[in-house]
């Protein structure tokens, strides 16, 4: 297997991954090489696909700042907009300023080994190869997997005895919505958005 060497390896290519690529590669010069588990730029806007998700402030406040062009050249359709808009606007980001090419995608991070005695980290990968980098920035966001709720446990019920269909947002693009009985465990404001 290969092994490469970067200035910056950046584990991530959604808002904050995107943006730390550009400002180190193109403002600082620093050779950066990229990471991202799904098969495109997007991040949580990628894999977040539900009915009705949207962002939760003004676009305008939404999009990047580090380029006037970039501000003048998007126009947002409207003030809060639906994620296929994000995640075209994240994608045209990408174009624009030359991003994919420094990501490898469907590859994960299996692990990153810091070596002491050459201040280096070693980042290890799912497809087997290694890439060696003086700096990490670790940017999957903090909705990259999903979790299962632990619910209290009676000797009574249990999640596995109840005939319940559980469903992860992240997940909406695996699933086929059927008519049946809803509830909702959130900690955020998607549960909201969520088509009960």
């Amino acid at each position: 297997m290969a092994t490469h060497d970067y200035d910056v390896v950046v584990i991530g290519a959604g808002i904050g991954g995107l943006y730390a690529t550009h400002r180190l590669r193109n403002e600082f010069g620093l050779s950066v090489h990229g990471y991202e588990r799904a098969r495109d730029v997007g991040g949580v806007w990628l894999w977040n696909c539900y009915p009705g998700a949207r962002v939760d402030m003004e676009a305008k406040d939404y999009a990047y700042r580090f380029s006037p062009e970039l501000r003048q050249e998007w126009q947002w359709s409207e003030l809060f907009p639906a994620q296929p808009e994000i995640l075209s606007y994240l994608g045209h980001v990408a174009d624009r300023f030359d991003l994919r090419r420094d990501f490898t995608f469907n590859t994960s991070v299996t692990s990153l080994i810091w070596d002491a005695g050459s201040a280096i980290w070693i980042v290890n990968t799912s497809d087997g190869n290694t890439t060696r980098a003086r700096f990490i920035i670790a940017a999957p966001g903090s909705m990259s997997a999903p979790k299962q709720p632990e619910f209290p446990v009676t000797a009574a019920t249990t999640i596995k005895t109840m005939k319940v269909r559980s469903q992860f947002v992240l997940l909406w693009g695996t699933f086929h919505q059927i008519n049946v009985n809803k509830a909702t465990h959130r900690n955020s404001t998607t549960s909201r958005q969520l088509p009960l």
